[in-house]
This record gives C-alpha cells, sequence and structure tokens, in this order.
C-alpha cells in the first residue's frame, strides 16, 4: 500500500489524458483505444478510493484492491512511454547515444512509425482496458451501496508546522514517566555490594518503556556517576556485532576489534575502565546476561549498572535484575500529555470545554503514550472547538479492523487514517528503512518524488521540492516523524508499532530483506525491495525472475561488501524509478542500466564507482544523479547532457577533473552540487559561467575551482540573472601550506639535539588581481557562501554602498578562510541577514565602522545588523581592533542579536565598547584563545551564558547584571569577577596548566584555596545583608590534590558548602564529589576510584 489508490489514480488520470489530447497520440493512431481507457479509468476512480478506506475491514474488498494496485503500476508505465519517451522520439528532437543499444519493455522506441508496433501498443492498452473493466465488474459484488456515498477525497488542514513554539523533536513524557525516572534514578544510585547490578523496564508495546529509559539514561545524575554511558539494542543483532558495539561505546577502537567471541570478551572486560552503564534494549532472551555479558562487566575492572528493557518480565526475572514496571498513563495523565503536544502547554481553565471530549479521545487511546501522541498530531490540524474533536471520537475507523494485528493500537491507525492521501504514501514509503535508521530528508524528498507520491496540486506555483517538504514538515508536526537527536537533517520514525503499522499496510508491495534472506512466498508482486546488511560482494537474486519486473524501488543500506549488481537483475527490472546504491562497494555499472528508461533516481554517494558508463544517457527520465564523494570516480562521460528530465546533479566531494561541456542541455537542473569549472589540464575542456545561462530553475548551485578559469574565459553570463537561484557556493581551490624550516635561537620549541622545527606557511598562488564581478549573485539568494577566496579586496558586489539592496533577501553568509582580505565588507547594510560567519580572514587587522555600513552610505542612520542573531568571529589570527560608536543618528546596532562567539583571535585586544548596552537581544557569549583580551564589561543584556576558554590575558569580568550561567576554563590570570548578581550556575575547569600557574603566583591553589575571586562572588551570593543567594550550582572539574580540598572538612569546604549543588570531578572523570545542600547528599568515591 506504498500508493495509495486516491493519489495515484489522481495523478495518472491526469497524465494520461494529457497524452490522450497530445498530438504524438493522434500520430501514433491510438486515441480512439486511448480514450476508452480513458473513460474506464475515470470509472473506475472512486471505486478505488472506496475499496481502499474499507479494505481492512472487508477482505475481499482487500483482495480486490491489490488486483487494482497491479493493473494500475501497469498503467503508470505505459503513460510513461507514451507521454515522455514516445513523444520526443517521434517530434526527434532526442538524441540516442552512440555506444550500445537501448531496449525498452515494449519495444516501441525505434520503430514508432511502423503498423508493427503500432499494433503492440494498441494490444497493450486494450489489454489493460479490459482487465480494469473486469475489476470494475467485480467491484459490484464486493463494493456495496451503502458504501458508495463516500467518495469525496478526505481533506488535511494546511497548518504550518514550523512555527509550532515548542520543541517537536524532545516530545513530553508525562507525570508518571517523570516520577518513575526519578525512582529509578536513585535505586541506581544507591550503594551495593554488588560490582555490577541489573535494573529492568518491563512492560507492554509503546507503554513507554524506551521513554523512560532515555529518560534515566540522560539524567543529569547519571551522566555525572558514570561517565560510560552505553546503549544498545539487543534486537536481530550476533553475539560478537553486540560485543563489538559495546566496545565501541567504551571507546573501543574498532580497527583493533578480535574477531572471535572469545577475544571480544576479553577486550569488553578490559574497555569499561570507568564507572559504567549499559542500556540493553529490546531484550527477548535472558542468555545475553547469563552467557555473553557477565563474566567481562563482573570481572572488569569498574563498577557499573545495566538496564534491561523488555516486554517479557520472565525474561528480566531470570536475569535477577531489579524490575520496575511500567504501568498505562491514567486518564488526568494522559490528557495532560495529550495538550502539551497539541498546544505546547497545559492550562486546564485555558482548555475549558474541550476537557471531557478530550479525556475520551484519551480513553481511547488506552494509556499508550505513543498513542497519543499520534492523535494529538492529528488533533493540531483540526479547529480547536467541541464539534471538531467530536467528529475525531466518532470516525468508523476507530472500530474493529479485521486485519490489523492485536499489538497495533487501533488510535495509530486512525491518525494514519486521517492523513491525506499523498502523505500517507509518503509515511508508508519510510517503513522502508531499517528501525532506528536515520533516513537522510534530502534522499527521501527525493524519493518520494521519483516513485510520483507527491505531486504539485492544480494551481499551486511552488516546485515539486517545495511541496514535497511541505508534506516532510506536516508528517513531523503530526509526530508520524521525528526529527533525529543527533542530526537536523535526519529523521526516523518515532516508535517501532509505528514502523509496524506502515510495513503491515505495504506487505503486498515491499519486501525487506536482512543479511541473507530470501523471498520465499511466490504469489507477491513486490514493487519495492529494501535490502540490509547483505554479506556477500554480489546483489543477484534476492528475488524470483518474475517477482523482479515488478520492482520500481531497490535500496540497500549498511551494506558496504556489496560490489557487483548481477547484469540479469537490472535486465529484467525494467520498471525500476529508484535505484539507491549509496555507501556499498560497488565499482562499475553493468551494461543492463541502460535498460531502465523508467528510472528517476540514481544514488551513488560514497562507492568505489570507477566509471560512469556512456549508457547513461539511455536514463532520459532520470531526475536525481548523486555521485558525492565517489574517491575515485576522476571522469564523467558526456552523455550525462542527455539527461534533459534531471533535477538534481551532485558531485561534491568527487575529484573529477572536469564537468562536460553541455551542461546548459539539463534547462531543468535546479540544484547543482559541485559545479566544477574549467579543467584540471586540458585548457579547451570543462564548462565556464555562460554553461549557466540556459538553466533558469537553478535554486542550488555550488561552484567549484573557480581559480581554474582565467579572467576572459569565465563568462558574459551574469548570475544576478538567475531570479531562482536561494543558495549559492562560490569556492576555489585551498592554498596548500608549503613546510618551511624555522632557523636560529629562538624558534619555538627548538631544542639542542632535536630535529629542526617545521611550520607550516601558506604561500598564496601568484595570479592577477582579478575583480570577480562575474559571481555577482542574484537578488534572490538567501544563502552565500565564499570559500578560500583568494583576492586581497573582497569583489566589488560584496564591498558596495548598495550591498542591501543588491542581495535585499540574504540570510545566511559565510566568508569562510579568506586569508588575503584586508578589509571587512559593509555586511550591516544587508536587511535580512540572520546568520554571520567569519573565519580564516587571517589578513584582516582592524573591523571598524565600515562593518556597519559605507561612507557613501544613504542608510547610515538605519538600525544595522538589524535581524542578525548569530554573529562567528574565528581564525582571524592577526585581528587586533573590532570598534564602533553608538551615536544618536545610529542607536540600533546588533539590536536582535541573540549569540556572539569568537575564537582564535589571539591579537584581539578588546570588544567594542558599546556592544554589550547595543545587543539588546543577546543570550550566548563565547572567547575562546582571545589572548590579548583583558577585560569583558557592560553586557548588561547577556542572560543564558557566558563561556570563556583559553583566554591567557583575561583579568577581568565584570557588570554582567542579567548573566545566568558562567563557565570558565583554563583562563590563568583572572583575578576580578563582580557584578554578578543574577548569576545561578558557575562551571570552572582548571587544568593543570593553570593550577600551576597560581602555584607560581604563591597561591597554592592546589591544596590551599580557591582563586580570590570564586571566594569574593561566593560571598556576594550568601555572606551579608545584599547577598543575593541566587547562585544554585556550582560545577568544578580540576585535579586530584584541588578535588580533594573540596571534600567535606577540607580547605575550600567552607565555600562548597554554601552552595546548594555541588558537582566536582578529575580531570580524567574518575573521582567525583556530589553535595546537595537542600537534600542532605553527600557522596563521592574518593579513595575507591584511585
Amino acid at each position: 500500500m506504498a500508493i495509495v489508490l486516491e493519489a495515484f489514480l489522481r495523478r495518472l488520470t491526469a497524465s494520461f489524458e494529457a497524452f490522450v489530447n497530445s498530438d504524438a497520440c493522434g500520430f501514433l493512431g491510438v486515441r480512439e483505444d486511448a480514450q476508452k481507457l480513458l473513460k474506464t479509468m475515470l470509472r473506475i476512480y472512486e471505486l478505488g478510493i472506496i475499496g481502499e478506506r474499507h479494505r481492512l475491514k472487508h477482505p475481499q474488498i482487500d483482495s480486490w484492491v491489490a488486483d487494482l494496485k497491479d493493473a494500475i503500476y501497469e498503467v503508470d508505465d505505459l503513460i510513461d512511454i507514451f507521454v515522455i519517451e514516445g513523444g520526443k522520439v517521434l517530434l526527434e528532437d532526442h538524441p540516442i547515444p552512440s555506444s550500445g543499444t537501448a531496449k525498452c519493455s515494449f519495444k516501441i522506441f525505434s520503430c514508432f512509425r511502423c503498423a508493427k508496433y503500432r499494433h503492440e501498443i494498441v494490444y497493450k492498452i486494450r489489454e489493460i482496458n479490459s482487465r480494469l473493466k473486469e475489476l470494475e465488474e467485480a467491484s459490484m459484488s464486493v463494493i456495496t451501496v451503502d458504501l458508495l456515498g463516500e467518495a469525496s477525497p478526505l481533506k488535511g488542514s494546511a497548518v504550518n508546522f514550523e512555527n509550532f513554539g515548542f520543541d517537536l523533536v524532545d516530545y513530553p513524557v508525562g507525570k508518571q514517566i517523570e516520577k518513575a525516572a526519578n525512582g529509578l534514578v536513585k535505586s541506581m544510585l544507591k550503594s551495593s555490594k554488588k560490582k555490577v547490578e541489573l535494573f529492568g523496564v518491563v512492560g507492554m508495546a509503546a507503554i513507554g518503556k524506551t521513554t523512560l529509559a532515555k529518560k534515566v539514561y540522560n539524567d543529569e545524575v547519571i551522566r555525572e556517576n558514570f561517565p560510560i554511558r552505553i546503549w544498545v539494542s539487543a534486537k536481530n543483532q550476533s553475539e560478537t556485532d553486540l560485543l563489538k558495539e559495546i566496545i565501541r561505546g567504551a571507546g573501543g577502537d574498532p580497527s583493533k576489534e578480535s574477531a572471535t567471541k572469545e577475544e571480544l570478551v576479553t577486550s569488553l572486560g578490559s574497555s569499561l575502565t570507568k564507572k559504567f552503564l549499559v542500556v540493553l534494549d529490546d531484550v527477548y532472551t535472558p542468555g545475553i546476561w547469563d552467557t555473553l555479558l557477565k563474566v567481562p562487566l563482573g570481572d572488569g575492572v569498574a563498577r557499573g549498572r545495566v538496564l534491561i528493557i523488555s516486554r517479557d518480565v520472565n525474561v528480566v526475572k531470570e536475569m535477577n535484575a531489579t524490575i520496575h514496571q511500567v504501568e498505562k498513563l491514567d486518564l488526568d495523565d494522559g490528557f495532560e500529555l495529550l495538550c502539551t503536544e497539541i498546544f505546547g502547554y497545559f492550562d486546564e481553565d485555558e482548555i475549558g470545554l474541550l476537557k471531557e471530549i478530550g479525556v475520551k479521545i484519551v480513553e481511547k487511546c488506552e494509556g499508550l503514550p505513543i498513542a497519543i501522541k499520534a492523535v494529538a498530531g492529528m488533533l493540531r490540524t483540526k479547529e480547536r472547538s467541541e464539534a471538531e474533536w467530536e467528529k475525531v471520537l466518532e470516525r468508523d475507523s476507530w472500530s474493529s479492523l479485521y486485519r490489523l494485528p492485536e499489538e497495533i493500537p487501533v488510535a495509530l491507525y486512525v491518525s494514519y487514517e486521517d492523513l491525506p492521501a499523498y502523505l500517507k504514501q509518503c509515511f508508508l514509503y519510510c517503513s522502508l528503512y531499517p528501525e532506528d535508521y536515520p533516513i537522510n530528508r534530502f534522499h527521501l524528498i527525493r524519493h518520494w518524488i521519483a516513485e510520483g507520491l507527491v505531486t504539485i496540486p492544480n494551481g499551486d506555483i511552488v516546485s515539486i521540492e517545495d511541496y514535497a517538504e511541505e508534506c516532510y514538515q506536516e508528517l513531523i508536526g503530526r509526530n508520524l516523524l521525528q526529527i533525529s537527536p543527533h542530526n537536523c537533517h535526519y529523521c526516523l520514525i518515532p516508535h517501532g508499532l509505528l514502523r509496524t503499522l506502515a510495513r503491515f499496510l505495504i506487505t503486498d508491495e515491499s519486501v525487506f530483506l536482512e543479511g541473507e534472506q530470501r523471498l520465499i512466498v511466490s504469489l507477491l508482486k513486490p514493487k519495492r525491495l529494501a535490502l540490509s546488511n547483505v554479506a556477500k560482494n554480489s546483489l543477484d537474486d534476492p528475488i524470483s525472475v518474475k517477482q523482479q519486473r515488478c520492482l520500481r524501488t531497490i535500496l540497500l543500506v549498511n551494506s558496504p561488501n556489496v560490489r557487483l549488481i548481477d547484469e540479469a537483475l537490472l535486465q529484467t527490472a525494467t520498471s525500476l524509478r529508484i535505484l539507491d546504491l549509496s555507501n556499498t562497494g560497488i565499482q562499475v555499472l553493468p551494461p543492463s542500466i541502460a535498460n531502465l528508461t523508467h528510472l528517476r533516481y540514481l544514488n551513488l554517494d560514497r562507492t568505489k564507482i570507477t566509471d560512469l558508463s556512456t549508457l547513461i544517457g539511455y536514463l532520459v527520465n532520470l531526475q536525481t544523479l548523486s555521485l558525492r564523494d565517489c574517491q575515485s570516480l576522476h571522469k564523467l562521460p558526456k552523455t550525462i547532457n542527455l539527461l534533459y528530465e534531471l533535477r538534481c546533479l551532485c558531485l561534491k566531494g568527487t575529484p573529477i577533473t572536469h564537468v562536460p561541456k553541455g551542461i546548459r542541455n539539463l534547462r531543468k537542473l535546479n540544484h547543482f552540487d559541485g559545479f566544477v569549472l574549467g579543467h584540471s589540464s586540458e585548457k579547451n575542456e570543462g564548462c565556464n559561467l555562460d554553461e549557466l545561462h540556459s538553466l533558469s530553475e537553478l535554486r542550488y548551485l555550488h561552484m567549484e575551482n573557480l581559480e581554474r578559469v582565467k579572467e576572459n574565459k569565465l563568462g558574459s553570463f551574469p548570475l544576478n540573472n538567475m531570479a531562482s537561484l536561494r543558495d549559492m557556493y562560490l569556492c576555489w581551490q585551498q592554498q596548500v601550506p608549503i613546510p618551511v624550516e624555522v632557523e636560529g635561537k629562538e624558534a619555538e620549541g627548538e631544542q639542542e639535539g632535536k630535529s629542526p622545527v617545521l611550520v607550516q606557511i601558506e604561500e598564496p598562488v601568484k595570479r592577477p588581481v582579478r575583480d570577480w564581478n562575474e559571481l555577482s549573485p542574484s537578488p534572490s539568494v538567501e544563502k552565500l557562501v565564499l570559500k578560500h577566496y583568494p583576492e586581497q579586496e573582497f569583489p566589488a558586489w560584496l564591498m558596495s554602498s548598495k550591498l542591501g539592496t543588491s542581495l535585499p533577501n540574504l540570510v545566511y553568509l559565510d566568508l569562510f578562510i579568506c586569508p588575503s582580505c584586508t578589509q571587512i565588507p559593509p555586511l550591516g547594510l544587508l536587511p535580512q541577514l540572520k546568520l554571520l560567519r567569519i573565519s580564516g580572514a587571517d589578513s584582516i587587522k582592524t573591523i571598524g565602522p565600515e562593518f556597519l555600513s559605507t561612507d557613501e552610505s544613504s542608510s547610515s542612520t538605519l538600525p544595522a545588523f538589524e535581524n542578525l542573531e548569530s554573529l562567528s568571529i574565528k581564525q582571524m589570527r592577526n585581528l587586533e581592533e573590532w570598534s564602533f560608536e553608538v551615536s544618536e543618528t545610529r542607536s540600533k546596532i546588533f539590536p536582535n542579536l541573540r549569540s556572539l562567539e569568537i575564537q582564535n583571535c589571539p591579537k584581539l585586544k578588546s570588544l567594542p565598547k558599546g556592544l554589550g548596552t547595543a545587543a539588546t537581544s543577546l543570550r550566548s557569549l563565547r572567547i575562546e584563545s582571545a589572548h590579548s583580551l583583558t577585560e569583558i564589561r557592560n553586557f548588561p543584556h547577556l542572560t543564558d551564558e557566558l563561556v570563556i576558554k583559553d583566554n591567557k590575558g583575561l583579568l577581568r569580568l565584570t557588570d554582567l547584571d542579567s548573566l545566568k550561567t558562567l563557565t570558565v576554563d583554563d583562563c590563568q590570570k583572572l583575578k576580578h569577577v563582580s557584578n554578578l548578581t543574577a548569576l545561578q550556575k558557575l562551571c570552572l575547569v582548571y587544568p593543570p596548566s593553570t593550577e600551576t600557574f597560581y602555584f607560581e603566583e604563591l597561591i597554592i591553589f592546589w591544596s590551599i584555596e580557591f582563586p580570590r575571586w570564586v571566594s569574593n562572588l561566593m560571598k556576594q551570593h550568601y555572606v551579608g545583608p545584599k547577598a543575593t543567594n541566587n547562585l544554585k550550582r556550582f560545577e568544578l572539574t580540576c585535579s586530584l590534590p584541588l578535588l580533594k580540598s573540596c571534600m567535606e572538612g577540607g580547605k575550600n569546604w567552607q565555600v562548597v558548602q554554601q552552595i546548594p549543588e555541588v558537582r566536582v570531578t578529575s580531570c580524567d572523570g574518575k573521582v567525583y564529589i556530589r553535595y546537595s545542600k537542600n537534600r542532605h547528599i553527600y557522596e563521592t568515591n574518593v579513595g575507591s576510584e584511585e
């Protein structure tokens, strides 16, 4: 059910109607038969919608829908040939590659005008029409009269989920789970005679076991007490793979892992050198502990805890673990979770009249958090009224469904059923990936497009990619997809039961094979094949030849060993739309690749491909070709310029010598990542900017090796004419550092008897000065990156006083490693700029008022950096001065700046005097390795955090009236800290180098007392009538002697005992002190861990 008939039939009938009315149809002489087929499709459209809705309630309807889908897929292939291929060949505007012989399903490409093939086309149309008529007649016995009034399609509300004021990834967990997590944490922290103690979290599916375990795993106190934390899934893992994963989690080197189980067991015991917590998820047998982990964990050098997650209480009992049984949410807690998910908060008075109906909805969710969250995602799209919520409660889909597996809550199906047809297809497709597998958003969206799962609504002017992105965001907002917590560009299905539901619904169309599995059900006609952990080096016959003919998608994941694709597989699977071989060892594509005339998506990222065959030119329907990071690929075939349907070409990270001339023919290209200009050696080969002249739909352009192209060869086409362009990357080759021997006695680090010191000196490549005005971006550009820009002056268009009007939409700007530039552009003129990064501009010594605007600028009285939210200045090793003045004519500078980061600017003497008062929205300030900076003062609006690290000359911090968190890491000379009255959290990191410095200053820091400023700060908060008592938490990372001085009775105990919460940790993380004044907790492992 990866396709949903309502959406699929709508798209096919529209496409086929367009063909029927086209000149190609008339020329072929098939219009009469095509019109008959179209009429049949229009009649069966409503029957298909009704059948789809009721297939889980009636077995006969389920079987009829499956047969209809098989026929519809064939219509899709037929339309593909008629509309795309047939029309192009007939009009003779599609040249055929010179090498090789292409084939197609119906052998119609080369001889369209021959009567023999016209009859073959007519025969195929009549055959499909006959099948559809038979299905239409059969529907009369399975789709009853009372169902025929339900043909109106479901509609979903248009909701912008990006504007919700709460985090969609960090799901609320409910009071019950919060309370249970706190109790479990306390139990795990109690001292025990056992070296390794086991705890179990047990409960039925979807009840919140994993959520509870994650809450414990991420608890701050758990983090402090267990330096090594490892989470592994025991499901479908071999013993050796499980051991390897735990060793990796403990910091072991995978390349050095032994091959045998016995050697891995020994390695595991020696890897756990610190106190550890191991979470074992999805445990189904006690043997994982008794026969595998008990000995290496119990005989290791460190103490620890093991947390087991299982549905089977008997399994956990056999492991002698302390059991916590997870219970269903009660109605009150469930309703609070529902409201928090929908509204972002819980206010019973404000929710008012919705409570009664809301509690009834929660009751149907059976106390399962994942069910409540899914229903909440559905309710977000509805009007917040009793009437709308009542409609949800009265849905027919709550009633019993004959085929729905018992373990799947009906609420999940209700949430799925509420989706518009196009979203159903997109959600179901995601289940092709393995459980917990991070799905790349960029490629997922293009998979949807290639399969035809999303189409632009009539009258909508957005691109198909933008529309697919909207679908992605809506699935996130409905809690059916979740943004990966590790990378915002990836997503996953948030719970195993949602994935189980999706896989159940597509059982008749998709096959999932693990390792060396083979499909044994010969009656299935799979349309999608997902292969995971393929061990052997050849991809040949995982399914029968007859079944291969139906395939539309082949997806490989976690299969780096696959090096070859069987020739016969691609000869047979001629209906393929998607072939994803990324991250495999594929070295060459077989000649049968030319058969895949329906192919829309080909992904070879990070493969070992050495040659992209000229036969690639036969893939005339290809929309996406991704060749990122293919380190063995150096040349592209010229036939790549025959891919007229191509919309996305990705070459970044692949060392190709050049892009063949003629790329201008790819007029539908809208994403070009890694456009290499010029040629590495041949003067007359490669492309210049003129190739972009006809690519008017480009939205993303990443250009590389700009230095290759001579000035008079760069091209006459100005980029500022590209009205659709949004993201633009301009990249030159990095200047190669040359090792140079440093002579003389004063060479840093030189010692008698040792080798001469070698330093890296960047030597600029000698070239004439260029202004690069040809690269002036289009006003439509929203993101701009200049990387390794080689000149001493930025381009004139970037230094212009009219910058604000020439780039009115620019939101993101990154000036990355521009080592020769001596002056900063007037970036304050950019009206929409939100994020600015400047790094590696080593020739810039001062940043002055010109940063805000030019002298000629007529906008000098307007706010500067009016919308800037984040500013990063890094690796500017010669920057000495940054200044500006706040005047009556320009009083607003950085009014919306929230984050400022300065890193590795060792000569910077001070921050601008008016910066602290001007930046009224500043939340975070981070300064690292600014060794000439002596003070940070007068930031009255800075609230959330100040992080200072490795600032060797810093002496003073003062007038930070609103600051809540201060982190001081290795700032040796800091002596004066005052006027931090709102401070709530103080974090200090003192490595041995800092302590040694204080010892040389005759302050015996490591054995007697804190620096005076720490003591004075404590007095401000806790001593005298003006004491604020705001400081609630103190964290210190230091050497063992200083840690001991913080113990009860130690030299620094009088300071420590005043603070409500204290954490002191040794630099190696092995030794700790934990003190809680209000909870009367004092714990330390000093002595036991030394």
